[in-house]
């Protein structure tokens, strides 16, 4: 047994009763979490211990859950910027999606891996649907399993919409599906599992799109789709169908409790309603919307109607893969857009980067909070800093003044990754190397500048 104490802290447990423990420690026992509480109390209850951690001037958090990213495409961060989306596509994520092979894939996903972990992510949602080669997502399935991290990895694939090369029948997509979901369902004591992740209205058809959501039901999978998220698609899905994308979508029944949306920026009321009414989640991504002029999703509107809403990166376009930068930008974003000063609020942000993404993602009842019996996925975030003082308030320090850079120690499934900044299973000088040679060479061959 590997048993880890961590003592004296300020723990945020993001529990059912949102407790704060201004004194806590935790317990770790392999895996898992078996003791939280008032830091005297547990210490005098423990022995055995293997590792002690002193938490005293730091914080104790869930790790972030990024509920939705593409790490295929970190490569290629600071090459296209400042483009509008229809060039954004066709210039970069369509060509690199035909000439990434399975050694590119696990060391774009390895740098991704790496820079969530370093900022206090320990589980993410990756999504590939581009598929040259079907060994590329087990590229990506193999670089989460070396850098330690958690993950859902959502299998797509586009059958229209998109250049030849890139479309795949149904029938041939369902059949890796199997083959890849018998592989890696449950790997690495349940670390990876896989899930469905389309990329949605414009380049699936709906056979593609019946036809996965039933696959997602046979195997008791979760269900990802992006959807409204520029007005364009939305004027062509009125165009073609006579109703609006999540409209169809719910015809078609692809929204239940296992489905999350992504981006949903264009939605009506009713749209609202029906996402509501079928237990679906939203996974807001504020920065990519932001930086590809999508425009501004209605989360607050949302969160009043109690619409489960978490949060994601999103692809190369979020520049980013550090959650803290995420939550803050969705706060900030929603107060500017309703006029609304209270809007959200701090507390609400860090449910969406934890408990929210664990509900969205049907993970809730395994992490996303720290309490007893869940997975141990804990970051520790230092608070001596002239930025976290002075020290009153923790929820709105963390909401609003941490960064990324502010996570000291990471814990995933047990094991501690990260150690007061330091890596201890990865070579992060080596990964950073080769994702810059591999960036290098894949500009190269895209004769990108």
């Amino acid at each position: 047994m590997n048993r880890i104490l961590i003592k004296d802290s300020i723990i945020v447990t993001m529990d059912k009763k949102r407790r704060v423990i201004k004194d806590g420690a935790i317990v770790i026992e392999n895996d898992r979490i078996i003791d939280v509480g008032l830091s005297d109390q547990v210490c005098k209850k423990h022995r055995g211990i293997d590792i002690v951690i002193d938490g005293k001037g730091k914080a104790i958090l869930p790790g972030f859950i990024n509920a939705h990213t593409h790490l295929y495409q970190v490569l290629l961060k600071s090459i296209p910027y400042d483009l509008a989306f229809p060039i954004w596509s066709s210039r970069f994520i369509y060509p690199i999606g035909m000439v990434l092979t399975e050694q590119d894939c696990y060391t774009s996903a390895f740098l991704g891996c790496i820079e969530m972990l370093s900022t206090g992510t320990t589980f993410c949602a990756d999504n590939l649907y581009f598929h040259v080669s079907w060994n590329n997502v087990r590229g990506i399935a193999k670089a989460i399993e070396d850098s330690g991290i958690r993950a859902k990895i959502a299998l797509g694939f586009c059958d229209k919409g998109v250049p030849e090369s890139l479309k795949i029948p149904t029938s041939t997509a369902l059949n890796q599906f199997e083959k890849f979901f018998r592989e890696w369902h449950g790997k690495a004591n349940g670390r990876i599992q896989v899930m469905i992740g389309m990329p949605g209205f414009g380049t699936c058809s709906d056979e593609a799109l019946l036809r996965t959501k039933e696959f997602s039901k046979r195997n008791k999978l979760n269900y990802m789709i992006h959807s409204s998220g520029t007005i364009d698609n939305v004027n062509k899905a009125i165009a073609d169908y006579g109703k609006r994308e999540l409209e169809h979508f719910y015809d078609l029944r692809l929204l239940d409790e296992s489905t999350s949306i992504i981006h949903s920026v264009w939605l009506s009321e009713k749209e609202l309603e029906l996402i509501k009414e079928s237990s679906s989640s939203i996974i807001h991504a504020p920065i990519c919307n932001m930086f590809l002029a999508y425009g501004i999703a209605p989360i607050e509107r949302m969160v009043s109607m109690g619409i489960n809403v978490a949060l994601g990166t999103d692809g190369l376009a979020s520049y980013t893969q550090d959650m803290f930068q995420v939550l803050r930008t969705a706060g900030l974003l929603q107060k500017i857009h309703t006029l609304n000063a209270e809007s959200l609020g701090a507390y609400k942000l860090l449910e969406m980067a934890t408990i929210n993404g664990a509900k969205a993602l049907g993970l809730e009842n395994e992490i996303g909070s720290i309490e007893v019996g869940k997975k141990a996925d804990i970051i520790i975030v230092g608070l001596e800093k002239p930025h976290m003082y002075p020290l009153h308030n923790i929820i709105p320090l963390l909401a609003y003044s941490a960064i990324g850079l502010d996570v000291e120690t990471v814990i995933v499934d047990g094991k501690i990754i990260i150690e007061n900044k330091i890596f201890k299973t990865i070579d992060k000088s080596k990964i950073l190397e080769e994702a810059q040679r591999a960036s290098e060479s894949l500009i190269k061959k895209l004769e990108l500048k």
